[in-house]
């Protein structure tokens, strides 16, 4: 239930309880289901009456954002998450009460129990400060503007009959009567923009980072085989037996750090006397982490400074942020309140907030001189023409004028402290914390399209001085303190969502005049294709193997055996195609047998596509069994390779897909890319630099 205080005199005078069970909580609604299910759902905007007292009131879906599941269906118990839900239900409840009147600010939010009080107070009872003229109301020019003006004059006549007034101070100032004078107007900027910068995680943030995010990846590579007395236990050989999921890889990449090695696919067992003989393959286990970093650059840029600085100069009038810190040469006592603005970054949005953004100024200043600054731009051109830094010495030559006026080069040395060595980069850890996943959309909740819930959420964190991996309560590390470097996963991850814009079909209508889908959108699609192999003791034929040219085949075989080289299918299953003496199911029938079997694929348009087709599918309770690849319960195969809608597609847990196998491309590509870029970028400085 909600207690509000309406008319802020300290007493709740206004209760709101919703009259339903509420299901899912978002960050300016509710969603309403079933009691423990996720069915029937109905979603709810907050919003106020022309009193302020809270209500709720059916929205359309889009219109809410940050929606999770809360009941018992998603599997997510409202006590662990009880302090997350309280926030977001009060934020939404006082954006609504703001909405309605922006003059009611929150003061403190503190939470106790299972309740969350939010303080606050009405700026439009502050008091106002008597003026010596003007309206006492001013709010009622928003209605009518056009009285502005005739006040203006009004108040302008009256102020020039009193010579006490401010107008008649002013308008028979010095200042007011001088003719010999420039009025020159100039401003005082500030400058914010937050720029993406990636980086490894080894390595320091860049300069001005003010946030960041970091992913790792695992990889493993193979180091060889091995026979022993071992039972075919990994433990009887090693003790890292139960490494985390990765992807061979060929070869250790660049800023790979090295975790454990691994004993696995034991087999060829021999028994003997106290432990089995037994051969194993060898793995070496890495990960790879990125990091991905808002950057502040800021400036002030003062136009103002060199007029500022003449002393024939006065300062006549200045605004900052529309505030106005001085009329007709005298300080109004007014001061802007520091504000703030938001950023969009690559990480998050931000919220800068500084004392001032911008200020106008307007001076007078007397003319019929010149001002010769000759003598500082020589001297300025001298000393930063020669600057030498020499580690623990500053080198410069000075040319100035003596108090004879005669001009004179001096040479200086200034001593500078030593320099810290600073290490190759910021120690960090990476933690794993388990979760339920019980995100909510427009189709449902997580529970709805996953075979489980179960997820991880991964955290890199600054280790201490001491190298200590700081573990909240629920935490395990997955990498102690070193330098972490995620830039593959990143660059994978970020691959992933741009296919998935390109990579659509349409299986449907699609609108002549909008170009829109009216069907059924399919994301990461594939093409059933199959070849042929003869069997028997004349089999000739064998139409599937990658390893030699094809005979006999047709073009479709020679273009699927391509296209199996590139990565790009999915084997689905062998099934006999030809039967010697009728193609009954089995080849069943008296002396009948199979002479031909056949391999089908499903091939998608990239590696990409496969790789998150294969193993997102075994998440979705849509492609149970084990992703559902053939729809053929009998003796055939009839390949199902589907897309993903784009409700599947957003159920995907991104965070068990492993991408290592895409890795090997995106680094050379990437590779390439850079070496281009680098070179170009050499030759444009040296072309504006050189004469």
């Amino acid at each position: 239930s909600i207690g509000q205080d309406t008319d802020l005199d300290g007493t709740i005078d206004a209760t709101y309880q919703p009259p339903f069970p509420v299901s899912g909580v978002c960050g300016n609604g509710v969603i309403s289901c079933d009691p423990g299910e996720w069915t029937n759902c109905t979603t709810h905007k907050w919003i106020t009456d022309a009193a302020g007292r809270i209500d709720l009131q059916p929205a359309p879906m889009t219109q809410l954002g940050g929606c999770y599941c809360i009941n018992n269906s998603c599997g997510a118990p409202l006590s662990s998450n009880l302090s997350v839900a309280l926030k977001d239900l009060g934020g939404g409840v006082a954006g609504a009460i703001q909405s309605i009147n922006p003059k009611h600010a929150v003061t403190d939010v503190r939470i106790e129990g299972s309740s969350i009080n939010y303080y606050g107070q009405s700026s439009s009872a502050c008091s106002t400060v008597p003026s010596g003229g003007g309206s006492t109301t001013p709010e009622e020019y928003y209605a009518n503007p056009g009285n502005l003006s005739i006040d203006t004059q009004a108040e302008v006549m009256t102020q020039s009959a009193d010579p006490d007034s401010y107008y008649s101070i002013i308008t028979g100032s010095l200042a007011a009567q001088r003719t010999a004078s420039d009025v020159r107007a100039c401003a005082i900027g500030r400058a914010i923009s937050i720029t993406p910068a990636t980086s490894f995680c080894q390595n320091p943030p860049p300069a001005g980072a003010i946030a960041s995010r970091e992913e790792t990846v695992y990889l493993k590579v193979y180091a060889g085989s091995d026979r022993s007395n071992n039972d075919c236990r990994c433990s009887n050989v090693t003790g890292y037996c139960t490494p985390p999921p990765a992807a061979v890889f060929g070869m250790v990449p660049e800023g790979a750090v090295y975790i454990g090695t691994s004993a696995e696919n034991f087999r060829d067992r021999s028994r003997r006397r106290g432990r089995d003989r037994c051969t194993y393959d060898i793995y070496d286990y890495y990960s790879l982490c990125t990091r991905t970093s808002d950057v502040l650059i800021e400036s002030v840029t003062d136009a103002c400074s060199g007029v500022d600085a003449d002393p024939k100069c006065r300062l006549r009038d200045e605004a900052a942020d529309s505030v106005d810190t001085y009329v007709n040469y005298q300080p109004t006592g007014l001061t802007p309140l520091p504000s703030c603005r938001s950023f969009t970054g690559e990480v998050q949005t931000h919220s800068i907030c500084r004392d001032f953004w911008e200020k106008q100024r307007t001076y007078l200043c007397e003319t019929g001189e010149n001002f010769d600054f000759s003598d500082i731009q020589r001297r300025m051109e001298a000393i930063t023409g020669s600057v030498t830094d020499n580690t623990t010495s500053l080198y410069y030559r000075d040319l100035r004028r003596d108090e004879s006026g005669n001009l004179i080069s001096e040479e200086q040395n200034i001593s500078l402290p030593s320099r810290e060595n600073l290490p190759g980069c910021q120690r960090a850890c990476k933690t794993k914390k388990p979760y339920a996943d019980t995100e909510a959309g427009i189709s449902g909740n997580t529970s709805q399209f996953r075979t489980e819930t179960a997820s991880v959420e991964f955290f890199v964190k600054s280790c201490t001085a001491e190298s200590i991996c700081p573990l909240d309560p629920g935490e395990e590390v997955v990498k102690d303190c070193q330098c972490i470097n995620d830039f593959q996963e990143a660059a994978s991850m970020m691959e992933v969502l741009k296919s998935a814009g390109r990579d659509l079909t349409c299986e449907g209508p699609v609108a002549p005049d909008t170009g829109i889908c009216l069907g059924v959108v399919s994301i990461f699609r594939g093409e059933g294709e199959s070849c042929r192999r003869s069997v028997g003791g004349d089999a000739t034929r064998n139409c599937c193997t990658l390893d030699e040219a094809l005979l006999s085949c047709n073009a479709q075989e020679e273009a699927l055996q391509s296209q199996r080289r590139d990565g790009l299918c999915h084997e689905v299953g062998t099934y006999c195609s030809r039967c010697a003496f009728g193609n009954e199911p089995g080849c069943s029938g008296p002396g009948n047998f199979c002479v031909e079997r056949s391999t089908a694929f499903c091939c998608f348009g990239s590696k990409l596509s496969r790789i998150v087709q294969e193993q997102g599918r075994i998440q979705l309770q849509s492609f149970v069994p084990d992703g559902l690849w053939d729809l053929d319960s009998g003796e055939g195969v009839a390949p199902n390779c589907a897309g993903y809608s784009p409700e599947q597609l957003q159920m995907v847990d991104f965070s068990r897909i492993d991408l290592s196998e895409y890795f090997g491309d995106i680094q050379t590509r990437a590779q390439d890319q850079i070496e281009q870029r680098m070179g170009d970028q050499i030759d444009e400085f040296y072309r504006n630099t050189r004469p």
